[in-house]
């Protein structure tokens, strides 16, 4: 696998963390430090030291703490938690196997089921069969455009564009997501975050942090 497919892999397990993480803290506001709550911001800790040490700890503990709160009313909070812990420690077929054992309703938008799925089975194929894991991919992105075909939704948009960064041809991406523009109305700064091909994140994932709130 070349650089620029390496760096394209990277973005996407960075949406996945971002978006698991800017959710799970969100609803953490204002909540008092019950056992659920607690667990969560340890597991998002745990997360969070992963990215910065790069070590190869598996987050075994962390998954079964979070099993024993995912029939609780944190539960889509704990799908995204783990589906985060399998993209970054690169257990491609535990996450595929994980999103086959839910449902559609598990998850906050009614897309991502399918989405992930085909994401994590492009994911454990792409070292070794890259013309199937692209097939994954464009099967992927055809299920958010199909989704933003009738919803205005910046996270789904930011994912589309990411997934995009590993098959696809720069000039291709931007007239994907300038056809979402034109029809949609998404604010300058957002879109021009979307067609940046640099490491920085930064407008992207706070455009993503605001329309979780909304």
């Amino acid at each position: 696998m070349d650089n620029k497919k390496k760096k394209a892999l990277r973005r996407v397990l960075v949406i996945v963390l971002f978006f698991s993480f800017n959710f799970s803290m969100i609803g953490c506001k204002n909540i008092d430090n019950n056992r659920e709550e607690t667990i969560i911001r340890d597991v998002v800790k745990d997360i969070q030291l992963y990215q910065s040490s790069d070590s190869s700890f598996l987050f075994d503990n962390d998954i079964i703490k979070l099993d024993s709160i995912a029939d609780g009313p944190y539960h889509k909070k704990v799908v995204q938690l783990k589906i985060t812990i399998y993209s970054i420690s690169k257990q491609y077929a535990k996450g595929s196997q994980y999103v086959m054992s839910l449902k559609e309703s598990d998850f906050d938008k009614t897309y991502q089921r399918s989405f992930y799925l085909h994401m994590f089975d492009g994911l454990n194929c792409m070292e070794s069969q890259e013309i199937k894991a692209n097939a994954h991919f464009k099967k992927a992105s055809e299920i958010i455009q199909k989704y933003l075909d009738n919803n205005v939704d910046k996270v789904a948009l930011f994912e589309l564009a990411n997934i995009h960064k590993i098959y696809l041809k720069e000039k291709d991406i931007n007239w994907i997501i300038n056809k979402y523009n034109k029809s949609q109305n998404y604010d300058q700064d957002f879109i021009n975050g979307l067609l940046s091909f640099d490491e920085n994140q930064e407008v992207i994932v706070n455009a993503k942090s605001e329309n979780i709130q909304e």
